[in-house]
């Protein structure tokens, strides 16, 4: 079955029972096959032990060890009490943006549970970004950068404790399409433009709105051209614009408003999270999730 048809349907079918769903754990990597004694060194046997929440154990056949471990030894799973069945369906309805409200609804738990669950999976993605460092541009390429606002006190909330605005800096390169954001306590040079040289080859072609922090990038390697926003959206000589990040931006907060909103402490795993899936195709979140999973958790 192709990755990328693991439908809804698809997914219950294959883990119907607690065994069903252990089994298919164990194919793509999330439990282990097997297991060396975690006192003796040698191997186990997977045994029926009724004393333990997974109905089975792995144990030492050596007489004089005849140690048991169990089956989630090392995996993603070890320290969660949830059935793996339910832990599997917590992941598999984050991957396809469920609701909390309706996911806790169809997997029997509390809200507590579902929030810790879905921000277990935002770790995984916030783990993948920094594993997996993205750098856009070079020669021959145009990266549009920017800055937004995410985060602000409402206007006209006169009760609202004042507090400084959170800043999100990003780039997309405009031929491919790829892109970075990411959180910055302020918009000077010396903030941007380290998160500039990391994030975009040298050579590139940079274009931007007329922000003095930008200034001295030609100095930096790159060919800085900007647009006047103050005059036009698109410079009618040089065609230079920030459209396509602009753009970014706007998806990425309607992604916030789809979840009434995020609180300011959860804005960096949410823009992680709001990256990851922009970066894996759709219909393929829970495999791209298990397979991060599998590579953080080796088993």
């Amino acid at each position: 079955m192709a990755a990328a048809r693991f439908t809804i349907r698809d997914y219950h079918a294959a883990t119907t029972t607690e065994l069903d769903c252990k089994q298919w754990m164990r194919a793509q990597g999330l439990l282990a096959r097997n297991m060396q004694c975690q006192r003796c060194g040698g191997p186990t046997e997977e045994k029926v032990y009724t004393r333990v929440a997974d109905g089975v154990t792995w144990r030492c056949p050596a007489q004089q060890c005849r140690a048991t471990t169990g089956i989630r030894k090392g995996s993603f799973f070890e320290k969660s009490h949830l059935s793996l069945q339910k832990a599997l369906d917590l992941l598999y309805y984050w991957s396809v943006e469920m609701p909390a409200q309706d996911t806790q609804f169809h997997v029997g738990v509390d809200e507590k549970t579902v929030t810790d669950w879905y921000n277990f999976a935002r770790d995984i993605c916030s783990e993948e970004l920094i594993n997996n460092p993205l750098r856009i541009g070079g020669a021959g390429h145009t990266v549009a950068i920017d800055e937004s606002v995410v985060a602000k006190t409402k206007p006209g909330n006169a009760r609202a404790r004042p507090v400084p605005p959170q800043w999100v800096f990003g780039g997309v390169d405009l031929g491919t399409g790829e892109f970075f954001m990411e959180l910055v306590p302020q918009r000077d040079a010396a903030t941007l433009q380290p998160i500039i040289q990391r994030t975009i080859a040298p050579g590139t072609r940079i274009w931007s709105d007329q922000w003095a922090a930008y200034n001295g990038l030609n100095a930096l390697g790159y060919v800085h051209q900007t647009v006047n926003h103050t005059q036009h959206f698109v410079d009618p000589v040089t065609g230079v614009h920030t459209n396509n990040i602009e753009a970014r931006w706007s998806a990425c907060k309607a992604s916030f408003k789809r979840r009434f909103g995020v609180a300011r402490h959860m804005l960096p795993a949410y823009l992680d999270e709001y990256v990851w899936r922009a970066r894996t195709p759709r219909h393929d979140c829970f495999h791209a999730l298990v397979a991060a999973i599998c590579r953080q958790y080796p088993v």
